[in-house]
């Protein structure tokens, strides 16, 4: 009998997930896998891949910033009540220095939705140049052996934060990726596996990019051990925090703009 589950929603609808989740689930080929999950929230692709592959690991990476850590609190209370074993939650910020040195722990599977853009923003290195957008991302695929890849598309001009466009510089977004793999020497399959609503603010693409020769993983263990230890150097500038505080407190008045939706009805994983 399939169990069920009350969906979170964390701060996109639904559909926004489950459209994704069409679109990955088929390229999830191997019964035993590990998976990092980049910016969880509140842990629906997690738990879905935790719940329908459970000989993998998943180390899910959310600092519940956009989320105030409702969205920490919630994934962590549905994996007590579905006795979710194997989804490793690391609460921890993440950037351009986390995936420095990401290469020396590759998963088999990594999930970047709608995270890159957000990349030295306020929380360690900042990106300036394409040299060092191109730098970030070469740095990330290297940390795993299939990436899951969305970013905003070069065509939604409301899109935020505006700084990626630096690194596309008029380019169409799989000319950007391409174009960055080339100039970090990595031999990779790039697919463009579809586009979703994203919300009010447009579609986004979604790539799978493969790493022609795939090495064995290290433990989900040892990821989440390293992106531990190199979120706690990372530096929150005061700009950031000045706007984490600001959003924390209209948060606190009933005024933030992000707000967790939960399904009410149960729903098949």
């Amino acid at each position: 009998m399939t169990q069920t589950i009350e969906h979170t929603w964390g701060y996109a609808p639904h559909a926004m997930y489950a459209q994704r989740w069409e679109l990955i689930q088929k390229h999830l080929t191997k019964p035993e896998f590990v998976f990092v999950d980049w910016g969880s929230d509140a842990g629906w692709f997690s738990v879905k891949v935790a719940h329908d592959f459970p000989a993998a690991t998943v180390i899910s990476v959310e600092a519940g910033i956009m989320t105030h850590g409702q969205g920490l609190s919630m994934h962590k209370d549905k994996l007590k009540a579905y006795n979710i074993k194997n989804n490793i939650i690391v609460n921890s910020l993440f950037g351009p220095d986390t995936y420095a040195n990401l290469h020396t722990v590759r998963s088999d599977y990594q999930l970047v939705l709608s995270v890159f853009h957000h990349m030295g923003d306020g929380f360690g290195k900042r990106l300036n140049h394409v040299a060092e957008w191109d730098t970030a991302f070469c740095d990330l695929v290297r940390g795993s052996n299939v990436t899951f890849f969305e970013v905003p598309n070069e065509s939604d001009l409301d899109e935020t934060p505006h700084r990626i466009r630096e690194w596309y510089n008029g380019r169409e977004v799989e000319t950007v990726i391409r174009s960055a793999l080339e100039q970090g020497e990595i031999k990779a399959t790039v697919e463009e596996l579809g586009e979703t609503q994203h919300g009010t603010k447009g579609t986004r693409k979604l790539f799978k990019i493969s790493i022609d020769q795939s090495v064995e993983s290290v433990s989900g263990q040892d990821i989440a051990a390293y992106i531990d230890s190199v979120g706690k150097q990372i530096v929150i500038s005061p700009y950031r925090r000045f706007k984490m505080f600001v959003s924390r407190l209209l948060h606190k008045c009933g005024l933030g703009s992000k707000a967790i939706v939960s399904e009410h009805k149960s729903d098949s994983l």
